[in-house]
């Protein structure tokens, strides 16, 4: 579970510290008040240790809060607690030319502050689990120094950091993008559901109990829904969906649906799926197209997700009703004064105004 995320000289957040106060935490806040920021600098992290990209492809130099003239990037993140926790810091040495930028320090320790590994003057130092020092080699000033850990059966603990980022699942939905076909099984969700034909067709080869359950739920969420298949034979194959009207059943093609419709589809799915204990599910702003009839069902499976199955859960929403239904303990105020750093408060809907926190608001009267 993430417990804090720190962040600094990133657009607009600046020594910016976040801590989710719940399994599922609500982030609400005006447009322009960083909400999507944290969740890029997440999956900036993500790509970063798990070593798909470096620092130029991760961090690029134009990410630098604006009117700041520093060169150095700070973000740090906790995951879990005690020894079975990590915490994990990486500094940056941005330039004006990317492939110029540098990791000027990364360390990654257990929860109560053993060392695990470390990269400081050009070199990596790994310690092994039973927190013995261990090897140190060079290190590549553009990669994380955590991208050999999985190699070696002694950093089993720094290992286990590296791969909850796989348990680490953005998704921003931009419906108008999902491709109607599928070319292969891919293992992971693309933020902007692109690629759901090809991660639903790796989802029911790799874990087909999923489906009956959805189906089931899907014919109760999303009118006329019946069923989905893939069709075709080898490659290409092409995801459409049963539609029921009346005591008949017709094909549609997944991309003739609507963007409502696409995006329900593509969020149950997402919460039928197999989710590894403590991973974490950050969906931004999924109510842009669903009706709030809709939204409150899913948000009942959303907490059931983090409470029961013990999968975090971060949610943006500019649905002022949500906060009325998960309740303002659960949520947190991103806020910025006079357009500065932004800052992640309880939120607190003042007694005086005889309001829900909802009305409050949708009158903008939070701040």
């Amino acid at each position: 579970m993430l417990t804090r995320l720190y962040v600094d000289n990133f657009k607009c957040l600046v020594d910016f510290d976040f801590r989710p106060p719940d399994p599922l935490t609500l982030v609400v806040g005006r447009n322009g008040a960083g909400k999507t920021s944290v969740f890029e600098v997440l999956l900036s992290l993500a790509n970063f240790v798990r070593g798909r990209t470096g620092v130029s492809l991760s961090f690029p130099p134009y990410h630098r809060t604006a009117w700041m003239e520093k060169e150095l990037q700070h973000f740090e993140i906790d995951v879990g607690e005690g020894k079975d926790g990590w915490r994990y810091s990486l500094i940056l040495q941005q330039n004006e030319d990317p492939d110029r930028a540098r990791v000027a320090e990364e360390r990654l320790t257990t929860g109560t502050g053993s060392p695990l590994v470390e990269v400081k003057g050009g070199e990596v130092q790994f310690w092994w689990d039973d927190g013995k020092r261990g090897p140190k080699f060079p290190a590549d000033p553009t990669r994380s120094g955590l991208t050999v850990v999985a190699d070696r059966p002694k950093l089993r603990k720094a290992a286990r950091f590296r791969s909850w980022f796989s348990s680490v699942q953005i998704v921003a939905p931009y419906p108008s993008l999902v491709e109607l076909t599928s070319l292969r099984a891919d293992a992971e969700l693309s933020p902007t559901l692109k690629n759901f034909p090809s991660w639903y067709r790796s989802l029911v080869m790799s874990s087909p109990e999923v489906v009956t359950p959805l189906f089931q739920e899907l014919r109760k969420v999303v009118d006329g829904f019946d069923a989905m298949t893939l069709d075709g034979e080898g490659d290409p194959r092409v995801l459409r969906v049963q539609h029921k009207l009346g005591k008949k059943s017709y094909p549609l093609n997944f991309t003739d649906l609507s963007d409502g419709q696409r995006v329900m589809i593509a969020l149950y799915t997402l919460v039928h799926a197999p989710w590894k204990a403590g991973g974490l599910l950050c969906l931004d702003e999924p109510d842009n197209f669903v009706t709030l009839a809709e939204i409150q069902p899913l948000l009942f499976r959303l907490q059931d997700l983090a409470v029961e199955r013990g999968t975090q859960v971060l949610l943006v929403s500019h649905n002022s009703e949500v906060i009325d239904y998960l309740g303002p303990d659960r949520a947190r105020l991103f806020r910025r004064d006079e357009g500065g750093p932004v800052q992640a408060v309880p939120f607190e809907a003042p007694a005086k105004l005889g309001m829900n926190p909802s009305q409050v608001l949708a009158r903008g009267w939070e701040e």
